[in-house]
């Protein structure tokens, strides 16, 4: 979208941690990347940029790429913990395979409407949503006319892309984020969205 005539825009880029050492839902869980998912993010930046900053989770599986290409770069690096991954709650560490043979109904349930089912100690979807709005905001009001690279998670990448309207909350688990893949996104820098 572009920014209307005479007001900043922002560009993010958007990149999704490579291939981690966990399969299954990792939320919080402070897995590593494989070599595989560290190849993954270095081809997916290869030809992107150029940006004026780095903004990463906290997280391991981005923070540590974030940190080697902003030395790679000479790039200055911001840690938001606003935009570290859903918290799975007691579903962190498995796979959906195991969950389905466990409980299949509240799995079921989850794929529907995340926003109407919370799994066992997890974060609430409102709760995440209102996490991931405040660091959005606060990005696009310290980076007015920059190009960022945030490297982040599928659901904050989910999550960005609805609050942006882009996403209706109906297709929220069904747009595929992939291992170090890269979504572009151009808005302008008083737009926030809360």
């Amino acid at each position: 979208m572009p920014a209307a005539a005479g007001c900043p825009s922002i560009r993010v880029d958007l990149l999704r941690h490579g291939e981690t050492a966990l399969s299954g839902f990792c939320g919080r869980i402070d897995t590593k990347l494989t070599r595989q998912g560290r190849l993954q993010m270095h081809v997916a930046t290869r030809h992107g940029g150029p940006w004026d900053a780095i903004v990463t989770s906290p997280l391991r599986r981005c923070a540590s790429f974030a940190e080697a290409l902003a030395v790679e770069t000479g790039l200055s690096i911001e840690y938001e913990p606003r935009f570290a991954e859903y918290h799975f709650g007691q579903w962190e560490g498995r796979t959906a395979e195991q969950i389905w043979c466990e409980e299949p109904a509240s799995l079921d349930r989850f794929w529907r409407d995340p926003w109407q089912f919370t799994p066992p100690g997890a974060e609430a979807m409102e709760s995440f949503a209102t996490r991931v709005a405040r660091g959005w905001d606060d990005l696009l009001g310290r980076h007015a006319g920059r190009r960022i690279l945030l490297v982040t998670h599928a659901g904050v990448i989910r999550m960005v892309w609805h609050l942006c309207d882009r996403l209706p909350r109906r297709d929220f688990l069904r747009m595929q984020v992939g291992h170090a893949s890269l979504h572009a996104l151009v808005v302008p820098a008083t737009k926030g969205v809360t």
